[in-house]
């Protein structure tokens, strides 16, 4: 018997759901939308009914927290990327001299859409020839290929000439029609401003403002008379970059606080869901400990003695929430209470449960 099992892929949450009585806990690592690597097929039904096992999901960013909670109802938490800001930064000086926008181009990984990227590029180029056009991030660019001349960088030797690279990009192009990678908050970081593909909650990974963010017309036509107009107001330009890098600063951790997230989330016993509200405070929805069960709310003096306000109560048939919640009722083992609490404090409480 096992504390914990971790599921990283679809594959293996099937191979976890096998033995699951020989865990106590069982959590799903989620971090993309899996189904959409395959074609319309079995592959993709399987892929979607991993997350229909019952496992508690912890996703990589919000993207794919809001994705899999609104479709599939599952238990969620997620961590931010970390995003590595000793080397992802605006401490070195821009050293290039022309105006030029770099495009994340991959042409072995479909979902990141290199064909539309290419196609307004080349339209864009038409509009603006003195503007450099940089393609890096993948071995497989010739752009003997393409129609339209550019420099290609490939695969950057080391992350500190990426983020060099960042650093002296007027715009950087990044698609990303499921979760995101770190690409497009480690060019923030180091004040590019970034354009993404304008998709259903595309907004949801930059925190739903478009302040922080271009987002284009998918129609290549379109997004290049876009990044036309884009560069001829640097003004704005300037100011999204700003926005981005502040963006990343305000919510980005590092790697080590990412793991601490990620610690937290696999200790908890009886929290279900947690949304911060602020830095200090949060709502929280958590099933009742076994101490709590036989006696009523007005008895425990949650209040008083850990600072926790019950808000409701989710009815176990209906899973609606009711409010208020009578403080005479007795609380039953599978009942499940909406809670306004100290962030530090409900987790330290849980733990000791």
């Amino acid at each position: 018997y096992h504390a914990i099992a971790i599921a990283a892929y679809g594959t293996t949450a099937y191979e976890i759901k096998k033995f699951e009585n020989q865990f106590r806990y069982i959590f799903y690592m989620t971090q993309d939308n899996e189904a959409m690597f395959n074609p319309m097929s079995s592959n993709y039904i399987l892929a979607e009914n991993s997350y229909r096992l019952g496992f508690n999901h912890i996703c990589s960013g919000p993207w794919m927290h809001n994705f899999i909670t609104k479709k599939f109802q599952v238990t969620s938490d997620y961590f931010q990327f970390p995003v590595d800001t000793s080397i992802y930064n605006t401490k070195q000086p821009r050293t290039k001299q022309n105006k030029n926008i770099i495009f994340f181009a991959k042409p072995e990984m479909p979902r990141r859409c290199y064909e539309i990227g290419i196609q307004a590029l080349k339209i864009f180029h038409e509009k603006c020839p003195d503007i450099e056009i940089i393609l890096f991030g993948s071995s497989q660019l010739d752009k003997n290929q393409l129609g339209f001349p550019c420099t290609i960088k490939g695969l950057l030797p080391s992350l500190k000439e990426l983020a060099n690279l960042y650093r002296n990009a007027d715009f950087g192009l990044v698609f990303s029609t499921t979760n995101p990678s770190l690409v497009p908050y480690e060019m923030m970081s180091c004040g590019c401003p970034v354009g993404d593909l304008r998709l259903e909650d595309a907004l949801t990974k930059y925190g739903n403002s478009e302040e922080n963010i271009f987002l284009l017309d998918p129609l290549p036509e379109n997004m290049a008379s876009e990044l036309v107009t884009i560069f001829q107001n640097p003004n704005l330009m300037h100011q999204k970059a700003l926005n981005g890098k502040n963006f990343v600063k305000e919510n980005f951790p590092n790697e080590k606080e990412m793991g601490e997230k990620v610690a937290r989330t696999l200790l908890r016993k009886n929290i279900k869901d947690l949304i911060e509200l602020d830095e200090e405070n949060c709502i929280v929805e958590m099933k009742v400990p076994q101490a709590w069960v036989g006696k009523t709310l007005s008895q425990l003096d949650l209040r008083k003695l850990y600072s926790i306000n019950v808000l409701g109560k989710r009815n176990p048939h209906t899973h609606k929430l009711e409010v208020p919640v009578d403080p005479n009722l007795e609380i039953e083992l599978n009942d499940t209470f909406l809670v306004l609490a100290q962030t530090d404090e409900i987790e330290k409480y849980d733990y000791l449960l």
